[in-house]
């Protein structure tokens, strides 16, 4: 790494906590944002903030051309970061270009294509998944054969589960083709890997000179790729260090391994793990230079006090975030509302889940007039951080908010004919009348 001159840093993607801490920081930025951001909406910038639109955040060549026509081409930024997981090795470019401080391009693509990253790990002796590439999943060949029985269909450089399916047979792999195919996914190449039961475990935290300086562990109630199968509505959990000590301390020396493995040096992560529950054994599942999604920042940042979007960016720039850790007693954890198939008419607001017990923070994600499309990680009418002083507390709060959100959420459910839509209407509104009148003169009615 080399030191950056002073400058702005460069911000892939508008995210609201990362632009807080450059307002707490006094860190200028230039924010580079895309078409989805300009149909979506932009949050509200600090005045240190400076937006610029480009085309293809995703894009070396559209954001340099963005920042020229700007007349920001030549400018000596501090550094260059991002939170978008689609974005990260664009952002590891373009910090190579400006000799700023940078996790290197190539590390960058071992973090992001499973097939290089579960390489590196497995040369490490770290225990992980087999991995095989598919090139082109629009394309397979007449003779494919699976390469072992039972495996997990996915992306090679996906996200939020996207596209993500168990594999039980060889007919599975075909049907994916073919359902890919019709529906022209821009995703082609994907990596069919051994299936690894177990605990899925996430590591989140920041590492600065090659060491983790600080990490969290936490659990799922189910492994991700199930509660997307099942339509099980997803919980996380973080496990506290002194009540789940085991738990750290058979999980810290995979996640120190494979974080030397993968050559990580200065950056936030977050890593997925496996934890056999017969044998123990931890094996590695993902890694990737980014803090989670969800509700990640919210919940490490109320149970150990640490803003791992300030951690990033001050890593991106080459300063050490030196943050103090504060734990938490609580049972600390995200409860997530899976969207109900339909259209959203009405929901509770933020505001209204913060009165709820135990609430610490809350987010509605969908505007009233939403129909969900395909189901992955990343999809969900809203979610909670809830804090509990024991785990039994903790469920039984999840259970409650679900319910109290359950019963204030009105949706159209899909498919209803005509009169269907009436009895529904009037099911769901009792005291109003939805039956067209027939016409009468003005004087019938007055009498």
């Amino acid at each position: 790494m080399t030191e950056s001159p002073s400058g702005p840093v460069l911000l892939i993607g508008a995210d609201p906590y990362v632009l807080r801490a450059c307002e707490e920081h006094g860190i200028e930025a230039i924010v580079l944002y895309g078409s989805y951001l300009r149909d979506s909406g932009l949050p509200k910038l600090p005045n240190c903030a400076t937006p610029v639109f480009a085309e293809n955040h995703q894009d070396p060549e559209s954001i340099l051309a963005a920042l020229h026509r700007r007349g920001l081409g030549r400018i000596h930024p501090a550094g260059v970061y991002t939170s978008v997981e689609f974005a990260v090795t664009n952002a590891a470019v373009l910090a190579s270009l400006y000799d700023c401080v940078s996790v290197d391009p190539h590390t960058m693509i071992a973090l992001r294509d499973k097939s290089v990253q579960k390489r590196l790990i497995r040369e490490a002796g770290i225990p992980v998944a087999d991995l095989h590439v598919i090139e082109d999943i629009h394309q397979l060949s007449d003779d494919f054969a699976l390469p072992f029985d039972r495996g997990v269909l996915k992306p090679v450089a996906g996200g939020s589960t996207a596209l993500t399916s168990t594999v039980t047979c060889l007919s599975d792999v075909f049907d994916a083709s073919r359902r890919y195919r019709e529906r022209r996914t821009s995703w082609r190449t994907f990596a069919y890997e051994s299936f690894v039961s177990g605990e899925e475990w996430f590591v989140d935290g920041y590492v600065v000179g090659g060491k983790p300086v600080f990490w969290s562990l936490g659990t799922y109630n189910e492994p991700c790729l199930s509660l997307i199968e099942n339509a099980v509505p997803a919980v996380m959990r973080r496990f506290d260090p002194a009540e789940d000590a085991d738990r750290f301390a058979l999980a810290r020396p995979v996640v120190e391994a494979a974080l030397q493995a993968l050559g990580l040096n200065q950056s936030v992560f977050h890593m997925e793990l496996f934890h056999d529950l017969e044998t123990g054994q931890i094996a590695f599942g993902e890694c990737a230079a980014r803090r989670g999604g969800g509700l990640v920042q919210e919940e490490v940042h109320c149970k150990f006090g640490v803003d791992l979007a300030a951690a990033g960016l001050l890593c991106a720039i080459g300063r050490n975030p030196e943050q103090r850790v504060t734990v938490r007693p609580d049972v600390v954890g995200t409860a997530l509302f899976p969207p109900q198939p339909g259209t959203l008419l009405n929901s509770p607001t933020a505001a209204e889940m913060l009165q709820f017990p135990g609430v610490e923070f809350a987010t509605m994600e969908m505007p009233i007039g939403t129909t969900p499309g395909t189901r992955d990680s990343g999809t969900h009418q809203g979610a909670v951080v809830l804090a509990a002083p024991s785990v039994a507390e903790f469920d039984k709060r999840v259970d409650e908010v679900r319910s109290w959100n359950a019963e204030r959420t009105t949706v159209l459910p899909p498919g209803l004919r005509k009169k269907e839509v009436k009895q529904w209407q009037r099911r769901i509104w009792p005291d109003r009348d939805f039956d067209n009148p027939l016409y009468s003169p003005a004087r019938d009615r007055q009498r």
